[in-house]
């Protein structure tokens, strides 16, 4: 962590006008004579905002504060929410349109406190952040806040413009999609974000859009040369779009026309690669790429030519694309116009360090690039990636790096963050913490992480707190002392920090954890749910392949753990199953799936193959080469046509004839002394 560098807001010594500041009495000994004014004709977020302020400041100090519109007469003590015609009346004036839809203005004035702002989200975050940062209040999960009790409540004197400097904020966690815990926490996207929350930010067209703008379906027989010329070959599967082709762009261009002419809610219209590599090669692309020095030259000079099309019809909305893998270098001399938005990918990156201090290769490129991106971009956002997405339940000990990296983003002009975590399942590992914190940080990067994540643990596991914070320290200290650079795609055997001796720690932490706080049930429940990523790590760390120590009957063909991987496994399944979890992987792979994969390593009895009858026996191993532009959705070779067939004297891959898109197919025999258990390891 390191001290605030770029402010996230603003904040600003309002003039006023012929009138005083003050000191206010919100309530005394759980009594109020104050009220909550609301405009004549509130939206629907004023509407709840008033109402949130009204049922929170009863709960601090027990007092009841009634909500009226502007039109009741004018009292000495009142908590304003907008209301122009009162502002007006009291000789308040404040520049509405220059706060945006997310600014506020907190002001006492005499008797009153102004909330100020839109009538979209700023009233409304304006409450928040008098709750918030003002009063005490913390919502830290769904269901677990913290609100002070205050029965005499006084509020300094308050003069405060707050402009959030991200238009863009999402922790993408599965246990926070929840409307009001977002926008408590001031986040402004999500699934359920409706009009009483402000709305969300809204896409039409997420991300790698070029196969639904064009479909190869429909286009690709008679139009090959719209897709992707890779190898000197058109692509139908697995393919991009040809960018320079100005048909392409034509098609393009009416697909985000019709859109935005069908979705006039959605802000955002995504013109962006598909999930895959093979960019266009043919002789027009590349020569642009040659002379821009990225291959985001073709996509851009695409992407521009769609939003300088769409502006004049279309002045409110932006056409977005990636800057993702292969296209995230910044082109040479191209310029994204007004109105596209550039989301720029880290995931090839290392998250378990912060990304300036990290000298991982792919860390020091993609800052290389932010700051490439920084200096041609007014509307650059970030694609983060802050999980495991292949082992959700794997501890990752990222979360150190939260706020450094924002800090980094703000500083160097990103305008929107997208935190991509946990979202296909509840109670991944760290997740509501890793939501809060992002929140927190996303709004206000200055906030302390320490700060965050003591209160966080104080109110969700009480006694448990101090186990479960060593627990984080452990795993933290673990990385950053060894310099140990964690990707969003860890196996299980890669992540060296979790050796027997950090498990068995972190396993005693957590017995201590859940013996301390035995007699309240609803914590105890949410420190199982912590515990979740120990024993799911127990049993993959420790329990498969060469790392599991085994007892082999060579005569009963049975294998039997020698480790507690039974004890852990069990516990994760049980666990797991009473917490929700759905799946344990981005790529689908249920819990009763894992379950599966697990009784395999217990005691377990094994089936014996029959001997191979074998009269010319030849030395090697019989290799078959394939190339595909795509592999069949079953996952085997069977509908493949090989390209080499040849004996090998070992496994390798030197037959192969390029670097993507290959497989190979291994068939031998082995001659085994004796009936009994062979284990099979590539080296």
């Amino acid at each position: 962590m390191r001290l605030l560098q770029s402010a996230l807001f603003l904040v600003l010594m309002l003039t006023p006008v012929a009138v005083v500041s003050a000191r206010l009495t919100l309530s005394e000994d759980g009594r109020t004579d104050y009220v909550i004014v609301t405009p004549l004709e509130p939206s629907p977020s004023v509407v709840r905002a008033a109402s949130e302020l009204q049922a929170f400041l009863g709960q601090i100090t027990g007092a009841v504060y009634r909500i009226v519109t502007e039109k009741a007469p004018i009292r000495e003590h009142e908590i304003v929410l907008g209301a122009p015609r009162r502002l007006a009346a009291r000789g308040v004036t404040i520049d509405i349109p220059a706060l945006g839809p997310e600014g506020y203005v907190l002001k006492t004035i005499e008797g009153t406190l102004v909330v100020a702002g839109s009538d979209v989200r700023g009233v409304m975050y304006g409450v928040y952040g008098l709750l918030t940062d003002h009063l005490g209040c913390r919502w830290f999960t769904p269901t677990v806040s913290r609100i002070p009790r205050q029965p005499t409540l006084r509020l300094p004197e308050l003069s405060e413009r707050v402009v959030p400097a991200l238009e863009y904020r999402w922790p993408a966690v599965r246990d926070c999609y929840d409307a009001e815990w977002c926008t408590r926490n001031r986040v402004n996207v999500g699934p359920k974000l409706g009009p009483e929350h402000g709305g969300s930010v809204t896409f039409c067209g997420w991300a790698h859009t070029f196969e639904k703008l064009v479909p190869a379906e429909t286009y690709f027989d008679a139009h090959p040369e719209y897709f992707a010329q890779v190898d000197g070959k058109r692509l139908r599967a697995r393919t991009q779009l040809c960018c320079t082709n100005k048909e392409v762009v034509r098609l393009v261009t009416e697909g985000i026309r019709k859109r935005m002419r069908e979705n006039p809610s959605a802000t955002y219209f995504s013109v962006s690669q598909n999930d895959w590599g093979n960019h266009c090669q043919c002789s027009s692309c590349q020569e642009l790429a040659a002379r821009e020095e990225s291959q985001m030259g073709p996509v851009l000079q695409l992407v521009n030519s769609v939003a300088d099309a769409v502006r004049g019809e279309f002045p409110g909305k932006r056409v977005t694309t990636l800057a993702y893998q292969w296209s995230r270098k910044p082109p040479k001399t191209i310029r994204p116009v007004s109105n596209v938005t550039i989301r720029l990918c880290s995931i090839e990156c290392c998250f378990s360090h912060p990304f300036t201090d990290c000298d991982f290769k792919a860390n020091v490129s993609f800052c290389d690039d932010i700051r490439g991106w920084a200096a041609i971009c007014d509307n650059l956002w970030i694609w983060n990636y802050t999980t495991n997405f292949r082992n959700y339940f794997l501890p990752h000990p990222a979360l150190r790096a939260l706020n450094d990296d924002i800090q980094f983003f703000l500083a160097h002009n990103v305008k929107g963050v997208y935190e991509q975590d946990t979202k296909l399942t509840l109670a991944g590992e760290m997740s509501e913490l890793g939501a809060y914190m992002m929140a927190r940080f996303l709004w206000d990067a200055g906030y302390d992480e320490n700060v965050a994540i003591n209160e966080f643990l104080d109110v969700v596991y009480g006694n448990a707190a101090g186990h479960i914070r060593a627990y984080i320290d452990l795993l933290h200290d673990k990385v950053q002392a060894e310099k140990i650079h964690l990707r969003c795609f860890t196996r299980p055997k890669a992540a060296t920090f979790l050796d027997r001796a950090v498990l068995d720690e972190a396993n005693r932490l957590f017995g201590l954890a859940e013996e301390s706080v035995s007699g309240t049930p609803e914590v105890l429940k949410r420190v199982k749910v912590a515990r979740l990523p120990v024993d799911y790590a127990h049993v993959e760390r420790l329990g498969r392949g060469d790392t599991g120590l085994c007892k082999i009957d060579h005569q009963a063909f049975t294998v039997e753990p020698l480790t507690d991987v039974t004890v852990h496994a069990q516990r994760f399944l049980t666990r797991a199953k009473a917490a929700g979890v759905r799946t344990l992987r981005e790529q689908t792979s249920t819990l009763a799936d894992y379950e599966k994969s697990v009784s395999n390593l217990l005691c377990r009895r094994l089936t014996p193959h029959e001997p191979l009858v074998a009269d010319r026996v030849k030395p090697g191993i019989r290799a078959t080469y394939f190339e595909v532009d795509a592999w069949p959705g079953n996952g085997t070779f069977n509908e493949l046509t090989p390209v080499a067939e040849a004996i090998k004297p070992r496994i390798d891959l030197s037959m192969r004839k390029r670097d993507r898109m290959f497989g190979f197919l291994f068939r031998g025999a082995f001659l085994a002394s004796a009936d009994g258990v062979y284990t099979f390891h590539f080296r």
